[in-house]
């Protein structure tokens, strides 16, 4: 027998901003009513003008109210499939058939949601550690990651959101884009003997001064800033996380990054190692307006040469977890829009907290053959580490072409004289 169909006549956004103890009780009635023969009761929807253009957490309470059973993630995922549209998520609850039906892509992307891509996957609430991919994007096609569960499930990275406590969160934006009006320009430098120019604006900041200078694309940078309070503090938060994952490891410098509206990004790359050696765990902090952040698993193949795309919502934490840098390449992309933060406007502040080793350190960089310092750089699936000229940064062409193989000793210290260590062919002493 079908079931018995049940109005519901209050409003929903009376209903969603009621007392939580109101809300607790509605949906207990609604969940245990029957009807006259033991019917179960399916709650309908009610359309109100200006539903479908409230943001995505009002929809979702909105969801979880009509569906007490569901979880956050799994409703999220349904919301999705049917373009954000609440009736037809209802619709699609309400009518028994639990899975989405595939939709037609816009026509200026092809996506992929979550439900249509892994159909037979169920989301999981919640997760403390990424995992391995269980499946690639295919090629062409673009799957887009909301939850930490999913994220985590499906990419090697954590995503934590509301991680610092909230004023602190806003006074470090604040204490940034004041700061970030010193920064210099967007830097240029050679790539095989053409001028590129950064597209963003970015500083180094260090907890203690640096004696050495560093390089970064073959450019001599300047000395690094001091962490600014806010940013110490934040630091303290993100080394303890940072602690629980790589107990010998300590926040040491961070690379703050001002992408100053919606046509600022970069493009894929991957994090330079010769800092922070092999496996590094890398920690980044978005504050204000939200962007995408994507990555690519290295090679491309014919067959899995798609993309992840993750959103990184103001005061969220993302971990690249070790192995990452070896196997991806990350972007965030350049769009026409984006919506606007109410401190920031259309500026993203991203600070990438690392581990800039000790042994790791500028003035143990090896030169290469025609002066300049060398790059530490990964065989794709970081089976081994090799370092490289870096010349092709320097306006010399493509440089010396010096090349040698990594060599590691106990806890992943590099070692540079020949016959010690051990080159790395497998994991690295202390992974």
């Amino acid at each position: 027998m079908p079931p018995v169909k049940k109005k519901v006549k209050k409003s929903l956004h009376s209903s969603f901003f009621e007392p939580r103890s109101q809300q607790r009780e509605r949906r207990e009635s609604l969940a245990n009513s029957e009807g006259a023969c033991g019917d179960a009761v399916a709650v309908e929807y009610v359309a109100e003008e200006g539903d479908e253009q409230l943001d995505t957490d009002t929809k979702i309470a909105i969801l979880a109210s009509l569906h007490p059973s569901l979880s956050n993630v799994a409703l999220m995922d349904l919301l999705l499939s049917t373009n954000g549209s609440i009736k037809a998520t209802n619709q699609l609850l309400t009518s028994g058939q639990t899975t989405p039906q595939a939709r037609k892509p816009p026509s200026t992307t092809n996506q992929s949601s979550l439900k249509s891509f892994l159909s037979n996957q169920s989301p999981s609430s919640t997760s403390t550690s990424a995992t391995t991919p269980q499946k690639l994007p295919p090629k062409g096609q673009t799957l887009h990651l909301y939850t930490p569960a999913s994220i985590s499930q499906h990419t090697p990275c954590i995503l934590h959101t509301t991680f610092l406590p909230p004023p602190l969160a806003t006074t470090l934006l604040q204490e940034l884009l004041e700061e970030s009006n010193t920064f210099p320009p967007p830097g240029k430098f050679n790539l095989f003997s053409r001028m590129v120019q950064s597209p963003h604006r970015s500083v180094m900041y260090t907890t203690t001064p640096a004696t050495t200078p560093y390089y970064y694309q073959g450019v001599t940078l300047p000395p690094p800033r001091a962490f600014t309070p806010s940013m110490a503090t934040a630091a303290g938060l993100v080394e303890e996380y940072f602690q629980s994952l790589e107990p010998r490891g300590r926040i040491t410098a961070a690379l703050v990054n001002c992408y100053a509206g919606p046509q600022q990004g970069v493009g894929f790359h991957t994090d330079a190692l010769t800092y922070i050696g092999p496996r590094a765990i890398i920690c980044t902090l978005s504050l204000g307006v939200s962007r995408e952040f994507r990555i690519q698993k290295q090679p491309p193949s014919a067959h899995s040469s798609g993309i992840y795309a993750i959103h990184l919502p103001h005061n969220s934490l993302l971990v690249m977890t070790a192995g990452m840098q070896e196997n991806y390449k990350h972007s965030i992309p350049l769009v026409q829009k984006v919506d606007r933060h109410e401190v920031s406007g259309d500026v993203r502040i991203a600070i990438t907290f690392r581990w800039y080793r000790d042994d790791y350190g500028p003035e143990v960089t090896p030169a290469c053959g025609c002066g300049g310092r060398m790059v530490l750089r990964p065989v794709w699936g970081g089976e081994k580490y090799f370092w490289s000229c870096d010349g092709e940064y320097r306006g010399v062409g493509e440089g010396c072409g010096y090349f040698k193989w990594a060599v590691f000793g106990e806890g992943g210290k590099p070692v540079f004289d020949e016959g010690k260590g051990k080159e790395v062919g497998s994991r690295v002493d202390g992974d």
